[in-house]
C-alpha cells in the first residue's frame, strides 16, 4: 500500500511539473532576455528531464525490459501509423487547426528549425510516451474500472498540447483520439517502446512535410 502511494505521488507530482511547473518556469522575467535559441533550449531540456525522471521509475519497477520482437508488431506500427494519419486528415476536414500546430508552425518558419526537429522528431515522443503511456499506465494496472486507463492516458495527452494554448474541445477532441491509438499500440504490444516508435514515425513524418512542403 506504501508504495502504491509513493507510485502515485511520483505521477501527481511529475505531471504537475510538466503542466504546470515548465510553464511557469517560462513566465519568469528572467527568460524574456535569453536569445530564442537558448529560450528554446531551456525549454526543451525541462521536457527531456521530466522524460528521463519517468524512464528512471520506469527502469527502477522493471517495466522498461527489454521489448520482445513479433512480426505481428509490424502490423501493429503500420496500422497505428495509418490510423493516426486518417484521424488526423478526417479531423482536419472538420475542426480547425489546433492552436499547438500553429504555434509549431510559427517556430518552423523561425531559424529554429534545426532544433525543433530534434525536439519534436525524439525529445517529445520518446518523453510523452514515457510519461502518458508507460507511467500512467503502469499506475493504473490494477484499476478494476474497464478503459479508465486508456481514458486517463489520452486525455492528459491530450490537455499536456491544449492548455497552454487555451483549451478548444476541437483541439482536445484531435489529440485524444492520437493518444488513444498510441495507448492501443502499448496495449498490444505490451511496450513503450513501440508506442515511442509510433509516436516518433508520426511526428518526423510531419516535420519532413512541413519541412519540404511548407
Amino acid at each position: 500500500m506504501k508504495n502504491q502511494i509513493r507510485n502515485w505521488s511520483f505521477m501527481v507530482i511529475l505531471l504537475f511539473s510538466y503542466q504546470c511547473g515548465i510553464p511557469f518556469i517560462f513566465s519568469l522575467p528572467i527568460l524574456s532576455n535569453l536569445s530564442d535559441v537558448v529560450y528554446y533550449f531551456v525549454g526543451y531540456s525541462l521536457v527531456a528531464i521530466h522524460g528521463l525522471l519517468a524512464g528512471y521509475f520506469l527502469y527502477k519497477h522493471e517495466a522498461l525490459k527489454k521489448p520482445k520482437w513479433k512480426w505481428r508488431f509490424l502490423g501493429v506500427l503500420l496500422g497505428a501509423f495509418g490510423l493516426i494519419l486518417v484521424w488526423s486528415f478526417l479531423t482536419s476536414l472538420v475542426m480547425p487547426v489546433t492552436r499547438n500546430q500553429e504555434a509549431l508552425n510559427q517556430l518552423n518558419q523561425d531559424d529554429l528549425t534545426a532544433l525543433f526537429f530534434v525536439y519534436a522528431a525524439i525529445i517529445a515522443p520518446i518523453t510523452e510516451e514515457l510519461v502518458f503511456r508507460g507511467l500512467i499506465l503502469f499506475n493504473f494496472k490494477s484499476c478494476p474500472i474497464p478503459f479508465l486507463d486508456r481514458f486517463v492516458s489520452a486525455s492528459l495527452f491530450s490537455l499536456i498540447h491544449v492548455l497552454q494554448h487555451g483549451f478548444l474541445w476541437t483541439d482536445f477532441i484531435r489529440y485524444f483520439g492520437i493518444g488513444w491509438i498510441l495507448v492501443w499500440v502499448f496495449k498490444k504490444t505490451g511496450s513503450v517502446y513501440y508506442s515511442i516508435v509510433s509516436h516518433m514515425s508520426y511526428n518526423l513524418f510531419l516535420r519532413i512535410i512541413m519541412l519540404f512542403f511548407a
